[in-house]
């Protein structure tokens, strides 16, 4: 089996530039979606080529997921690719692996959000938008928190059962993606190990029958965008090379993208929309087949930077949208101005300041939370699987 697992230099700060953009375009994306007016009901006086423009930047979340999908497939499904390829993949050092890079944020977000969407849901009662009775239409919030704010949606979410068997937990729509990225940690294994394990009948067949229990048990959707995370498996198994300037490729996906959103918004139906997801991926796809095949070896200008900011892109994308809502409810409370606006220098000064505060606000709980995940991953595998501590490097 071929498998391409050198990640230089260059490719690495790559990949952090694009995490971490993706989680700062879902960020926008929501907070201009609750900050101003849907486009659908602008004036036409509002609909300035600025205007047209800030939109459609700003509109790039759901791409963006489709973006993490991939680099997902890239980085997990290629490692697990690379351990089988090696005979040393162990499938409790795996879990423990993925349960730390998951849990040391998710069970902090969840708290978060109940707490912020408890207290919102209190003290801003009277203006009906945590109860789904705000007059004006909100792409980013079509349901009713209070209802979402239930034990069973809480232990539902906590389960990564949300969107199978619950709604993601309160207002924290953006948790549906975990679901997917979950299951998709099960399942890639599961069928994977059958082929690296010769002579082990039994073993293999187990692991086909949980495989499939687990896909019975899952929404259909959610294996249908696992055809797009694996996209990112099979660049580490392309032998193929693309050697094209990443200033090319990359401005190829932003067109890719810009064209996605675009047709997303003219709901050509269900499925129809998902191909369009597809093609996107696909796209990124060969863009990073590309950037496999760049030569250089240096990082991209500005690597450190893109580092820090992606070692809490998985912060920023879970912990934002409830202390959005939370802020935008009490601007919209104390000033009239927080939700549902026309733009203008106000709004964006709002956008603005909004998206910074809560950039600052996942900063800080991931240095609490996901900046020990290496740590909490190491202390459960000692606990765990008994390994010995590191031995201190000798005195000098």
């Amino acid at each position: 089996m071929l498998l391409y697992d050198r990640v230089s230099p260059r490719l690495s700060s790559l990949l952090d530039l694009a995490r971490w953009s993706a989680a700062w375009l879902v960020l926008v994306s929501h907070v201009r979606s609750l900050l101003f007016q849907d486009w659908s009901v602008l004036p036409p006086a509002g609909r300035g080529p600025l205007t047209a423009a800030f939109y459609l930047l700003t509109g790039l979340g759901h791409q963006a997921v489709m973006v993490f999908f991939v680099l997902s497939g890239f980085l997990v499904g290629g490692s697990v690719l690379n351990d089988l390829r090696r005979e040393r993949f162990s499938l409790a050092r795996y879990a423990i692996n993925r349960v730390s890079r998951l849990y040391v944020v998710l069970l902090p977000a969840l708290a978060l959000g109940w707490l912020i969407d408890s207290a919102g849901s209190t003290w801003f009662a009277a203006e009906g938008i945590y109860s789904g009775h705000w007059p004006q239409p909100l792409a980013a919030l079509q349901y009713s928190v209070v209802e979402r704010l239930q034990p069973l949606t809480a232990l539902a979410s906590a389960a990564n059962l949300q969107t199978i068997v619950a709604p993601p937990l309160g207002s924290n729509g953006p948790l549906w993606s975990l679901a997917n990225e979950f299951w998709y940690y099960v399942l890639f294994p599961l069928l994977t190990l059958p082929l690296f394990l010769r002579g082990h009948m039994l073993a293999s067949g187990a692991c086909l029958v949980v495989a499939a229990a687990v896909a019975w048990l899952t929404h259909p959707e959610i294996l249908a965008f696992g055809a797009v995370w694996l996209l990112g498996v099979l660049v580490r198994l392309c032998p193929w090379r693309l050697p094209a300037p990443l200033w090319l490729g990359g401005g190829v996906v932003v067109l890719a993208a810009l064209t996605s959103s675009r047709l997303a918004h003219l709901d050509l139906g269900r499925w129809v929309g998902f191909a369009n997801d597809v093609v996107l991926s696909l796209i990124f796809t060969v863009f990073l087949l590309s950037a496999m095949s760049d030569r250089g070896s240096a990082p991209l200008p500005g690597q450190r930077l893109s580092a820090a900011l992606a070692n809490c892109s998985y912060s920023l994308y879970l912990l934002h949208f409830p202390m959005l809502l939370l802020l935008c409810t009490a601007v919209q409370h104390a000033w009239g101005c927080g939700l549902s606006q026309p733009p203008g220098v106000t709004t964006f000064a709002l956008f603005a300041g909004l998206t910074a505060l809560l950039s600052a606000y996942a900063f800080g709980v991931a240095q609490l939370t996901e900046r020990h995940t290496n740590a909490i991953r190491d202390a459960l595998q000692r606990l765990l699987l008994r390994q010995p501590r590191p031995a201190a490097p000798p005195a000098t």
